[in-house]
């Protein structure tokens, strides 16, 4: 096993408490802060770029504390978190419908002390859609997202779809890969960890697709939303902060990924924008 289950556990509620203390901004418009009942007074106004905190959605109102007083803002407001995901309804609606991977096969990486159990790729019913909207890379805010990826194992998502829904396409004792796994994975796989291309990739990269299971998926982006782009060209396959301080700041379009692909590159500590759908797989 990659790590011990203590750990396993340990992780599990850093993303829970992270989950539950998740600061966002009030970013398309001053809200009205109404008191709890929702149809009672009006408590103050909320400006914008102020922070509040995200309780939970209900109807055609966010639950929210501002200033350590739980109340109301309307749904359509938009809310965006430290790393420009907003908290929009999915472009899938508002369930992924049934998630699965793309086979029962796992692959098991074992070299240069690195040991790690990977699923193939992961796929959910409400994705298997032609449209896609991650965002553009220059917004502020990006949305979670997903579509079908007809020619490769697994569906293509948004990095801002993994992030927000971590825990639901990598279910326990899964978890989706952080750039750390992806060196590991590299080093693993014969390679230095570091980002390289040409020199001796081949090798390396022929143990991506065969060893590990990888695929030259290619990618989707917002401003071809009908389009698969870089089929047989690319692998590119998303990984998720550890840890706060590793976390993309506020505004940035940028999130880490492995990418490989011709005419020859490998690069574990690879970064897509965040509007980009990429292949996910989860680890163990």
């Amino acid at each position: 096993m990659k790590k011990t289950i203590l750990f396993t556990i340990f992780l599990s509620l850093v993303f829970a408490i992270t989950a539950q203390q998740s600061v966002y901004r009030i970013w398309s418009d001053a809200a009205m802060f109404s008191a709890p009942n929702v149809s009672s007074e009006l408590l103050q106004i909320v400006s914008v770029n102020a922070s509040v905190r995200f309780i939970e959605r209900q109807g055609d109102f966010n639950k929210i504390e501002y200033r350590h007083t739980i109340g109301f803002i309307g749904a359509t407001i938009d809310l965006v978190d430290s790393v420009s995901c907003n908290r929009r309804s999915p472009g899938w609606g508002y369930s992924l419908g049934q998630i699965s991977f793309a086979s029962n096969r796992t692959n098991a990486i074992s070299g240069n002390g690195v040991t790690q159990i990977w699923s193939d790729a992961v796929t959910a019913t409400a994705c298997q859609k032609t449209s896609f909207y991650g965002g553009f890379t220059d917004s502020d805010h990006f949305s979670a997202d997903c579509r079908s990826n007809p020619n490769s194992p697994g569906d293509l998502f948004s990095w801002c779809a993994v992030v927000r829904f971590a825990e639901q396409l990598c279910p326990y004792p899964w978890q989706v890969p952080t750039m750390q796994d992806f060196i590991d994975l590299d080093i693993a796989l014969g390679g230095t960890g570091d980002d390289r291309e040409r020199n001796n990739i081949w090798e390396v990269i022929d143990n991506y697709l065969g060893h590990w299971g990888g695929a030259f998926g290619g990618m989707s982006v917002s401003w071809w939303t009908d389009s698969i782009l870089g089929e047989n060209s690319w692998g590119n396959y998303w990984s998720v902060p550890l840890s706060q301080p590793e976390m993309s700041t506020f505004r940035n379009p940028i999130g880490h990924a492995l990418i490989f692909g011709r005419p020859g590159f490998v690069r574990p500590q690879g970064i897509g924008w965040k509007p980009q759908g990429f292949t996910l797989r989860c680890v163990r």
